[in-house]
């Protein structure tokens, strides 16, 4: 019964609140939806601790205000995190990209990329782990779901069919 009156009394701060609480967040975020999303979760918060809130409406309104303050601070502190991970891998792929003279040609590159872009996924997704990603053959079949078997056996068809794709765009470059 205590849990029911908790609900009940959880539902009409809620109510009486979340406009002003979605307020709250829409001024300190640039994201419109990211003020709605951080209501939701200061809903979260307050039902998995609704067994402390206040009985007063004005306390439980600042209680409210409370977790919307913690909620947002979550947020931002995710977002810094989140921007400084990205900046960090941003530099460390630039660090490892090619450089021109280090493969084919830009003309080449971009040919095979096409190639293996055309493959059908469960064939591109397989070469790409192989070739772009460095797995083994049966590693990747692990990562997609498959056998080792099938991975061999789809490996050698992506093969095949890169090989001829591949053909295709290399004799109109020949009969030049």
């Amino acid at each position: 019964m205590r849990q029911r009156k908790n609900d009940a009394h959880l539902d009409d701060v809620l109510r009486a609140n979340s406009s002003d609480l979605l307020a709250y967040f829409g001024r300190r975020v640039p994201i419109p939806a990211d003020a709605a999303d951080l209501l939701s979760e200061l809903m979260i918060v307050a039902w998995k601790r609704q067994g402390s809130i206040p009985t007063d409406d004005q306390d439980a309104r600042m209680w409210m205000f409370g977790i919307a303050r913690n909620v947002l601070r979550n947020h931002h502190r995710s977002n810094r995190r989140r921007i400084a991970v990205t900046e960090r891998l941003r530099l460390e792929l630039a660090a490892v990209q090619p450089t021109p003279s280090a493969g084919p040609d830009a003309a080449e590159r971009a040919e095979a990329v096409r190639a293996v872009s055309a493959l059908p996924p469960e064939l591109k997704e397989l070469v790409t782990l192989v070739h772009w990603e460095g797995l083994s053959i049966i590693d990747a079949g692990k990562v997609c779901g498959v056998s080792a078997s099938t991975a061999r056996s789809r490996y050698a068809r992506a093969r095949f069919l890169l090989r001829e794709s591949l053909a295709e765009v290399a004799e109109p470059a020949r009969a030049r």
